[in-house]
């Protein structure tokens, strides 16, 4: 398995880095942190994508549901992700990941995506105001894949920075 990997760009571009599924971090290092713009993810157990360092309840966060066997998540683009304060999309903002079980805590600063398609959370505004638009759009830059996961180009490959306990920042070229 992969795990976790966050891209700079959207559309699976620029600099990745890759979290081993099951390791949490509270402070994603330099230069991801607060950078990325999509991800690809085949790690069989619930993790979370959060606002803030230090896994904050307080600020929002992104629970993402396991793919199940064989699957992996594509998500292509965090502009398109509502979230529920502040700039109402999730490019370039989150800080830390955790591995810690199904949603729990407040639910206004929270977003679900669940594997078998449907959304929860604070989700009922945007689905309020735009409804099978925002739907259309997600189902646009969201969706799980069958078969593994394909790595990012540049892994393992000269100019790869390696950081502790396995985690791997690739600079785009």
């Amino acid at each position: 398995m992969a795990g976790v990997v966050l891209f700079m760009d959207v559309n699976f571009g620029g600099g990745s880095f890759a979290v081993p599924c099951g390791q949490s971090i509270p402070a994603l290092p330099p230069p991801i942190a607060g950078s990325a713009s999509s991800l690809t993810s085949d790690c069989q157990e619930w993790f979370t994508l959060w606002e803030s360092q230090n896994y904050d309840g307080g600020n929002d966060s992104v629970w993402i549901q396991t793919p199940g066997p064989g699957k992996y998540w594509s998500i292509s683009n965090f502009v398109g992700m509502y979230r529920p304060h502040g700039t109402n999309n999730w490019n370039d903002l989150f800080n830390a990941i955790s591995f810690s079980g199904p949603p729990s805590g407040d639910v206004d600063n929270q977003i679900w995506l669940y594997a078998d398609g449907h959304y929860g959370g604070n989700t009922g505004l945007e689905l309020l105001l735009h409804g099978q638009k925002y739907i259309d759009l997600l189902e646009s830059i969201i969706s799980l894949k069958e078969g593994s996961m394909p790595l990012p180009r540049s892994i393992g490959k000269q100019g790869e920075t390696s950081l502790s306990s396995g985690i791997k920042f690739t600079p785009s070229k």
